[in-house]
């Protein structure tokens, strides 16, 4: 009958719509799961806008460290920076660590190196993070700090720890040492004894002047 086909054709012209608006809420889902994964490679810590300034950052820190370890270290030794390349850039934190300037003779990672880099390094993080986050005040504790090094080395690394306490930037430094050529080179320390019997005490070194221990 008339009226069926008229109720079918109506059926048919609404569930056209039906299909019309599902095809444009397709699209537009489409369009905005585009969008998100613009802005996900944008703001994702391994590639994109994100990335590039944590890479900026990360290397403009180990260009300060790298500074502050050529002041103790007497041959080459840095951190190598961190690379971002077409397929981003992996934050593991781990840094290879080139010596002698040859990239051939590399450790994968600070925890791969010599007791007495590890140390270095570590000293020379603690310093520049002081610095970044402006913690001038906060303690530095040394804990026979350089007795794995050799002399020469351990000589330049006491300078540094002098130039830490003389310098306006770190208030406090506690450098724990039985040896004369570790406190006995610091120009401006409060010198603590404990005990001392196991402890190199030059006769003519002032210590324990503002303190006494029962």
């Amino acid at each position: 009958s008339i009226t069926d086909s008229e109720y079918r054709l109506s059926q048919h012209h609404l569930q056209g719509e039906i299909v019309k608006n599902l095809e444009k809420d397709i699209k537009q889902a489409e369009e905005e799961l585009s969008l998100l994964k613009l802005a996900e490679k944008a703001l994702s810590p391994t590639e994109g806008l994100i990335a590039k300034g944590m890479t900026g950052f990360i290397n403009h820190f180990v260009r300060d460290l790298n500074a502050f370890i050529k002041t103790i270290w007497l041959y080459p030794l840095e951190l190598a920076p961190v690379e971002h390349g077409e397929s981003g850039v992996d934050l593991d934190y781990r840094f290879k660590v080139i010596v002698n300037d040859d990239p051939n003779h590399t450790s994968p990672d600070v925890s791969k190196t010599s007791v007495g880099m590890q140390e270095v390094i570590d000293l020379a993080f603690a310093a520049v993070s002081m610095t970044y986050l402006g913690l001038g005040s906060f303690p530095i504790f040394l804990d026979e700090f350089a007795k794995g090094l050799d002399h020469a080395h351990r000589q330049s690394a006491y300078q540094a720890i002098d130039y830490l306490i003389n310098s306006k930037d770190y208030s406090q430094v506690f450098l724990v040492s039985h040896y004369q050529d570790g406190y006995g080179n610091l120009s401006d320390a409060e010198i603590l004894v404990l005990c001392d019997s196991n402890v190199e005490l030059p006769s003519n070194l002032v210590y324990n002047k503002h303190v006494k221990f029962g």
